[in-house]
């Protein structure tokens, strides 16, 4: 019981793309996977495993855990947002076991224009590769998850008075590798309120552009962060409701 972690290697499909493979196959603008073809997996392995050799693009990794702020340096900055949308997706029991095996089957990032494939195992180490469509280029970006937990939080006493509902919580973070066109990181939460038997879904993201491309584009990347955010919380709603 309470926090459970893995921490793993990468995975085996990824050991092939040693360093000279280094984007053999890849198609780059400006050091950024992009392709005006949605990407094959060997193409995706190939980000993925130069991602993880050249490691991550920010300084504040783990900042994305609950109660991180106590242990690590948040991002500050020029261009730093964080984003947050939190949803009610159902009640009891069978609801959060119901969405935990959703988000460890990334059943939550199955849209029709951006995904990450379902073999992509939820443990701490595992290299991902998030591969999206935007306006007429398809984009392939690489992370790694950080953290994969599930874990009961006791009530506790909060700051203003009063105390916290226990909790039963499933959650990961990934982080962005140099490659992504992004830096920071992104977190799913799921949660089993015990006091009212109520289950939530929430997406906690902490990012800034990290290449020329998404600085000049970045009202456009907004436009899509906000709509996966949207799109994401409303897959898990209705996957877990109907």
């Amino acid at each position: 019981k309470g926090l459970k972690r893995e921490a793993v290697s990468s995975s085996a499909a990824l050991r092939s793309a040693g360093d000279r493979h280094a984007y053999f196959n890849v198609p780059m603008l400006l050091g950024l996977f992009a392709s005006l073809s949605k990407p094959t997996l060997e193409q995706r392995e190939e980000v993925a495993a130069k991602g993880l050799r050249r490691g991550h693009n920010y300084d504040e990794v783990m900042c994305t855990l609950p109660d991180a702020a106590s242990t690590v340096r948040m991002p500050r900055g020029p261009l730093w947002a964080v984003d947050n949308k939190r949803v009610k997706v159902g009640s009891g029991k069978k609801v959060y076991q119901a969405g935990r095996q959703l988000l460890q089957r990334w059943g939550h990032f199955q849209l029709s224009w951006a995904e990450v494939s379902s073999a992509t195992r939820v443990k701490a180490g595992e290299p991902v590769c998030v591969v999206a469509k935007t306006l007429f280029l398809w984009m392939a970006n690489p992370l790694k998850i950080l953290y994969a937990a599930e874990e009961r939080v006791p009530r506790r006493e909060l700051p203003g008075g009063g105390r916290s509902a226990p909790l039963q919580r499933f959650h990961f973070g990934q982080g962005c590798l140099h490659g992504h066109s992004l830096a920071g990181e992104e977190a799913f939460r799921l949660e089993w309120d015990k006091s009212d038997d109520s289950v939530w879904f929430e997406i906690y993201t902490v990012s800034r552009p990290a290449h020329p491309v998404s600085v000049l584009t970045y009202p456009l990347v907004r436009y899509y962060q906000s709509r996966f955010k949207e799109e994401c919380a409303a897959l898990v709603t209705s996957e877990l409701m109907s």
